[in-house]
Order: C-alpha cells, then sequence, then structure tokens
C-alpha cells in the first residue's frame, strides 16, 4: 500500500471536528405535558458532570466520510508487483572481471542484490553479452522496472551519452570505473614496397591524439601488428577531381589548390586534379569530384561535387553545407568566398579532407577504442524529479484503489443523511 500525494493525509486532522461537535453537542429531553405540577416533588437538576459522546453511530458514519475522502485525494494505491522490494546491480560488460569491480559486486549480491549487464533486456551478468545500451537510455528503462534500489558500474564513456540527458533517480546510484588510457593502430597505408604510413590513437579518460609514423615493412606483409590488436595493410584512397571556375572566383581557386595542395603533402592518399574553365565543361567530368567555382547551372554529368557560388553564400553558419539533388548528384557547397583568414579560422584543409576522404571504418574503430569520461558536472539533469521517478512505482504496477474509494464514500455519506434525517440531527 502506497499513497501517490501523501499530503493529503494531513486532511485527517479533520476527524476533530465531528468528534468536538459530538462531544459538545446535547440531546434535547422529551416534553411531556402534564395538566398540573401540584402533586410533583422538586429534586435537584443532574448536571453533567462531564463531557459525553453521543449517537455514536452517527458519529462513527461521518468519521468515515472524512477519512474515505482524504485517502482518495492522497492518491491511495496497492503494489502488485513484487519487484518493488528488490535490488539490482547493473554492470557494463566486460568490468565484471575488474579485480577492484569483483569485490564490489560480491559484496552487493551477498546484500541481496540480483546482478545484471548494462544491455538490452538488462540479462544475467554471466550470459552472453547483448547489444550494449546507451547510459540514459538504459536510466529510463530501469525506471521502469520499479525496483528499489540500483547499483550501477560503468565506464562512463562520452560516446555512450546519448539521447536526452536526465535526472538521475533517487533510488539509482552511479559507480565510475576509469579506464585505463589504451593505444590502437587506426589505419595502415602502403606508400611503397618497403614503406607504410602507420596512424596510431591514444585515448585516456579526458583526451584522444592521433599520431603518423612511417614504419619499414616488407611487401609481404599485409597484417600491422600493435600489442594485441593488428589492422590490415591498405592502398591510399585515390581520388582524382576536376576545378571549374570563371574569372571572379580566381582568388578562391587559389585558396583550394592550396589547401589541395597541403593534404597532397600530409596525408597518405592520391590526390590529382586539373583545372579548366567553367565556360568549357558542359557535359560533365569524369573525376570524382567536381569542384565548381561559378554562378553557371552545375553540369549534369557530376555525381559527386563542392559548388561556390553566389546564391549560396551566408554570412555565418558552416563553411560546407551538404545538399541532395533530385538527379541523384549528392554534393556540397561553400557558404563564403574564400581568403587566406577564412582558409585558417575553418581549418579548409581538414573540412576538404573530411568529405573528400570520408572514413568510416578509422571513425568506428576510433569510436570503439575511446576511453573519453563524461564529466560528471554534465552527466545528469539537475531537473527535479517528477512523480514519474523511479523510486515511485510505476502505475502498471499497482491498483488504483480510486474506484472502490469513491464508492465507500457516496455509500457512506447517503447512510450518514438518512441515519441524520431520522435522529433529527
Amino acid at each position: 500500500m502506497a499513497f501517490t500525494n501523501p499530503i493529503w493525509l494531513w486532511g485527517l486532522t479533520g476527524l476533530l471536528v465531528p468528534i468536538s461537535i459530538h462531544l459538545l453537542s446535547r440531546k434535547e429531553g422529551k416534553v411531556i405535558r402534564v395538566g398540573s405540577i401540584r402533586h410533583l416533588e422538586d429534586s435537584t437538576t443532574k448536571q453533567f458532570r462531564s463531557l459525553r459522546l453521543n449517537e455514536l453511530l452517527l458519529l462513527l458514519l461521518r468519521c468515515c466520510v472524512i477519512a474515505l475522502v482524504v485517502l482518495l485525494l492522497s492518491g491511495l494505491h496497492f503494489n502488485t508487483d513484487a519487484n518493488q522490494q528488490r535490488h539490482w546491480v547493473v554492470i557494463e560488460a566486460g568490468l565484471e572481471k575488474d579485480t577492484d569491480i569483483a569485490k564490489v559486486l560480491d559484496s552487493l549480491t551477498q546484500q541481496g542484490f540480483e546482478a545484471k549487464q548494462l544491455s538490452a533486456g538488462f540479462p544475467p551478468i554471466d550470459s552472453a553479452t547483448a547489444s550494449p545500451l546507451p547510459y540514459w537510455t538504459a536510466i529510463e528503462a530501469l525506471k521502469q522496472k520499479s525496483l528499489q534500489r540500483v547499483v550501477i558500474i560503468s565506464h562512463n564513456r562520452v560516446a555512450d551519452f546519448r539521447g536526452k540527458r536526465i535526472a538521475l533517480p533517487t533510488n539509482m546510484q552511479w559507480i565510475v570505473k576509469e579506464s585505463a588510457p589504451k593505444t590502437f593502430p587506426l589505419h595502415a597505408i602502403r606508400l611503397s614496397s618497403d614503406s607504410v604510413s602507420i596512424r596510431t590513437g591514444k585515448s585516456t579518460s579526458t583526451l584522444t591524439t592521433f599520431q603518423d609514423t612511417k614504419v619499414s615493412l616488407s611487401p609481404g606483409d599485409t597484417y600491422f601488428h600493435h600489442e594485441k590488436d593488428s589492422v590490415s595493410i591498405d592502398k591510399p584512397d585515390t581520388v582524382a577531381l576536376e576545378i571549374a571556375s570563371d574569372k571572379e572566383f580566381y582568388y578562391d581557386q587559389l585558396i583550394l589548390v592550396a589547401s589541395l595542395e597541403a593534404l597532397k603533402q600530409t596525408l597518405p592518399v592520391v590526390l590529382t586534379w586539373k583545372t579548366v574553365s567553367a565556360q568549357d565543361l558542359t557535359s560533365g567530368t569524369s573525376a570524382s569530384w567536381l569542384i565548381w567555382l561559378s554562378d553557371k547551372k552545375i553540369p549534369a554529368g557530376a555525381r559527386h561535387y563542392i559548388a561556390l557560388q553566389s546564391k549560396s553564400l551566408r554570412h555565418s553558419g558552416p563553411l560546407f553545407a551538404q545538399r541532395e539533388e533530385l538527379d541523384n548528384a549528392s554534393g556540397w557547397t561553400i557558404t563564403r568566398r574564400l581568403n587566406e583568414d577564412i582558409a585558417l579560422e575553418e581549418k579548409l584543409p581538414l573540412q576538404l579532407a573530411s568529405i573528400l576522404f570520408p572514413n568510416k571504418r578509422d571513425n568506428l574503430r576510433a569510436a570503439q577504442h575511446d576511453q573519453r569520461m563524461q564529466p560528471e558536472k554534465t552527466q545528469w539533469s539537475t531537473e527535479t524529479q517528477s512523480d514519474t521517478d523511479a523510486s515511485t512505482p510505476s502505475r502498471k504496477d499497482h491498483a488504483p484503489a480510486s474506484p472502490l474509494l469513491a464508492f465507500a464514500a457516496i455509500a457512506m455519506l447517503v447512510t450518514e443523511r438518512v441515519v441524520a434525517y431520522k435522529r433529527n440531527q
């Protein structure tokens, strides 16, 4: 049994009202008419020595009406789910093997906690690893379980905080295990028969950095091994561009060519381009990408393009904006005229590299090894918990008593009125 709005229980003090009324009231005596009082003897009137309750049945009915109305307003309900008395310890997959965490886990299980994985469906800790849950999503799912207490043990990685930030319910405790710094290979690119460009990453709880080095490997090597990890040695990406421009965009062309030169010198890629006049390019291009610096219409044959046109210029916002055309051509527009300051402030070479060489495999691998932790100050929302807090039983786990209380209150009120009428009270 529990109450949704327990503050209404103060209304039970209203029971003092009918009790006080019955204590102070006195029932009038029965009047008997006589012809003469000559033969009646005088007697001393017996006074009430103390206050006494009268009409106990009527008093009981009135008290019951007040009590039922107060219980109705307080939201009386009866718990029907046994989970309300259960405790869970939810641990991120792999942490149960940590020595310090294993001690905490053993202590909690001895106190009656059930060990669960921080995964979809919250399977037992000794079962196969299921799909991991983002932390805020997991909290919302745990709130639906109506558990009395929950302890969550996690790495607190930045990448696993996805969705809308929420407040940590009062019946949940969040324990963080800081991950050890990790060094991992990101990719390996074959530059020559005996030279390979290796990009390695180092991720700590606060920062992830990358470093490029050149190592000597024999032509027969197909994998680069680093500690317990390895990556395949791939050929460099090849991108051919065609830069078509008008005279009024000549300076923008110079800035773009300088940025491409910087990419060619620093990245393990094969990057080639040629420049033509926009008015001479009318039937599309055979290159991988077309860089279009003209207010003329983009040729229909271009499937991937970067365009700089007067109609697309803006005063603020990102330097590159992606757009989709009806003819299935995908491309980007440059939103500002280019100069040295824009190129430096917006890191133009890096933005061009992310567009021309999108490497989803590298991004996925870097995300898997990311050890950065979410700062505690930004981890949870500071909003006050509402009635849907996990410490309050969910509506599906309790049976509301409101209909029964409402019917009983009406029945008591009708009975009280009938009794009061018959007894002239």
